[in-house]
């Protein structure tokens, strides 16, 4: 079944052919090759705090390390590129993996065919666009694309795939990342789970989402970051978020700061009469989240560089 399910893609009116949805762990509830590669990267440095890393520099890495693998193959990575060179945050191994797992295996099917890898920026990602040509058309396994997605969501990235049947057959990756440097947005919550919920609801909205599990924490992350927006918890541990709502306002450093309160309690008038720009009630949707944050003057009167 989890075969069968991997196998199953979307029609894309562009390519006119399909595009892979995300492949699901063993149906038998163990856990698959994706799901180990997940739990590997529970270590690794969350993406808002990581530090900038040079996509291009890690592509031609990528591409030296290849080498012989080109050479036994008589094929070779083509590398573009625009000026200056983009960047995203995150770590390096991680995006080195998600490279690698789709070179390596385009280059056993593309034959002796030229692999293009196109760097650039698009709105406010970073798209690195993988593009060959192979006998056959290939699947999104074939290219390695089950080893890969972990690695990109970890470098809260985006996985595309698309085919053409024709003789030869094109195939394009498409790998979308975030681009540092956008409005940062401080979600303040104990649950990380519900920090990484606000964090894909916004991947592609132009807000870089950064974590505090506590109201000590999140004042400092506000004095320091300067977020364009907080959206913040009632129930914290040690002290609640109208204390931290109150000491928000009362500091000249963040007083200006809009704050979406968020919680599962009905206290929308409270947060209001305490300074509060918006209060959302848990479970929060998208669209809810999303059209809030739209109307903030923060997003009204400045825009992600």
């Amino acid at each position: 079944m989890a075969s069968y399910l991997w196998g199953r893609w979307r029609v894309d009116e562009r390519w006119g052919d399909r595009v892979p949805r995300s492949p699901p762990d063993d149906a038998d509830g163990s856990a698959g090759p994706s799901a180990t590669i997940r739990s590997e990267l529970r270590g690794f440095a969350r993406v808002e705090g990581a530090t900038s890393l040079d996509v291009l520099a890690v592509l031609r890495q990528v591409r030296d390390l290849l080498l012989p693998l080109t050479a036994e193959h008589d094929t070779a990575i083509q590398i573009r590129f625009e000026e200056p060179a983009p960047a995203i945050r995150g770590d390096r191994v991680a995006l080195r993996q998600a490279l690698l797992a789709v070179l390596a295996h385009a280059v056993v099917v593309s034959g002796s065919s030229a692999i293009d890898a196109d760097v650039r920026r698009l709105g406010g990602e970073v798209e690195l666009l993988l593009a060959g040509r192979s006998r056959e058309a290939v699947t999104a396994a074939q290219l390695g694309l089950d080893d890969c997605v972990p690695f990109v969501e970890a470098l809260a990235g985006t996985v595309a795939f698309e085919v053409t049947p024709h003789r030869p057959a094109a195939w394009r990756v498409t790998l979308s990342f975030p681009t540092p440097g956008g409005l940062v947005l401080l979600a303040v919550d104990n649950d990380p789970a519900f920090v990484d919920l606000i964090r894909r609801y916004l991947s592609h909205q132009g807000w870089d989402v950064v974590g505090a599990s506590t109201a000590d924490e999140a004042l400092e992350v506000a004095r320091t970051r300067e977020p364009a927006a907080v959206l913040l918890d009632v129930v914290l541990p040690d002290r609640d978020g109208w204390e931290l709502l109150l000491d928000l306002r009362r500091q000249v450093a963040t007083q200006q700061i809009p704050v979406v309160v968020c919680s599962a309690l009905d206290e929308g008038e409270v947060a209001r009469s305490l300074g509060a720009a918006a209060y959302l009630r848990k479970p929060v949707s998208q669209v809810d989240l999303v059209t809030t944050l739209a109307h903030l003057p923060s997003w009204r009167h400045r825009t992600a560089s």
